[in-house]
């Protein structure tokens, strides 16, 4: 309770706390006696007396359910960034303000339609939480400027993708990562989703060339590309992506034992903008594949292949 504790110090320290500017960016991770240990009287005061000045909220650590986004909802209207779980530096490749949502398992639709509120928000990550598609259609209906999306996890389908990429929606990134999705959902991000420029379906299965082709040639603004663990990706994926998305800037393939040389080459040669290339686990790619990446790809600043990762690549 340090930030009520302190307005009873002195004058000074209750202008400080009173301050609206003092308010904007809040970490409740660390305003307790130990890190993610917030007292929840603490977060409930905060929330109600200066919500309407957040516009920058980390949760992360904490315990968070539905009654916190609910409190979220009704007292944070200019919310701009919302993180209850830090995601992965590797993933935030996306401009700093946006807003995040990570939601843990004992958040439900409920607390997520709480959030219809917090009308600014752009990020939502509401992986883990339990959701059926017509409440997320239902929230990102009242999420106007949404253009970050996580929906990575085993209980989310094509259904659920489908729910939060209706027409018209300009989605800057989507990531499905660990979700049992296919190429339908691919298909329904091709065709609203023109201006993508990142997309995340690492480890799902049901991901085919076919799908993938639509993908890309229904967005062609793709910077970065995340397909590891889609095993049912071969050369003829990694040609679509070089004859469409010749701007690609971050592609991850890793584990995909049907690319070889042929696909890899065809890549690189139409791929010179490539900065960041994981081809770990694919066994089909060989010396003669990764010098096409290294000589034909000047921007590269990273190549990771098994036994072996090139940072700061000459």
């Amino acid at each position: 309770d340090e930030r009520v504790r302190l307005r009873t110090v002195s004058h000074l320290w209750r202008r400080a706390l009173d301050d609206d500017r003092n308010w904007r960016a809040v970490d409740f991770a660390v305003m307790g006696p130990a890190p993610g240990r917030v007292v929840p009287r603490l977060m409930k005061w905060a929330l109600e007396t200066h919500g309407a000045d957040m516009h920058d909220l980390s949760t992360r650590g904490c315990f968070v359910g539905d009654a916190v986004l609910q409190e979220v909802g009704a007292c944070c209207h200019n919310l701009e960034v919302l993180i209850v779980d830090e995601p992965p530096p590797d993933r935030m490749d996306e401009p700093a303000s946006i807003a995040a949502l990570s939601a843990p398992a004992n958040v439900t639709e409920v607390g997520l339609a709480a959030l219809a509120g917090c009308h600014q928000l752009t990020r939502l990550d509401a992986s883990r939480c339990s959701a059926a598609p017509a409440a997320l259609r239902g929230l990102a209906s009242a999420l106007p400027f949404l253009a970050y999306v996580k929906l990575g996890g085993p209980g989310f389908t094509d259904a659920h993708a489908a729910a939060l990429v209706p027409a018209g929606r300009d989605m800057l990134a989507l990531d499905l990562s660990g979700s049992p999705v296919s190429d339908i959902a691919l298909r329904t991000v091709a065709t609203h989703c023109p201006r993508l420029r990142m997309l995340n379906c690492e480890g799902s299965a049901g991901v085919t060339e076919l799908g993938l082709s639509s993908l890309v040639y229904g967005c062609r603004e793709l910077r970065i590309l995340l397909v590891s663990g889609c095993v049912e990706l071969g050369d003829k994926a990694l040609e679509d992506i070089a004859s469409a998305c010749s701007q690609l800037h971050r592609l991850d393939a890793a584990r995909l034992p049907r690319i070889t040389n042929t696909g890899v080459e065809r890549l690189a040669d139409a791929c010179e903008a490539l900065e960041s290339v994981s081809l770990l686990g694919c066994p089909g790619v060989t010396a003669d594949g990764l010098a096409a990446i290294v000589s034909d790809c000047l921007q590269l600043r990273q190549l990771a292949v098994d036994g072996v990762g090139l940072h700061s690549v000459v």
